[in-house]
């Protein structure tokens, strides 16, 4: 039912919630990226970093420099 209504799986969307969460404080705290990605529910950096370029084409270390 939730592939249905949300045309993805539980599991995609989840990532995308916490991949959100990660960018808003990129954007809004100066936490170091490690903090970012251990406060969005990632067990490394390297991982977050994996999922955050797949995702928006660019490393977190990337998206902080151009703010």
């Amino acid at each position: 039912m939730f592939d249905r209504e949300m045309q993805t799986m539980p599991s995609r969307y989840y990532l995308m919630l916490r991949l959100e969460r990660a960018r808003g404080l990129l954007r809004q705290t100066p936490m170091s990226i490690l903090h970012v990605a251990l406060a969005s529910g990632f067990a490394s950096q390297s991982y977050f970093a994996r999922c955050y370029r797949a995702n928006f084409g660019c490393l977190p270390s990337d998206h902080r420099q151009a703010l």
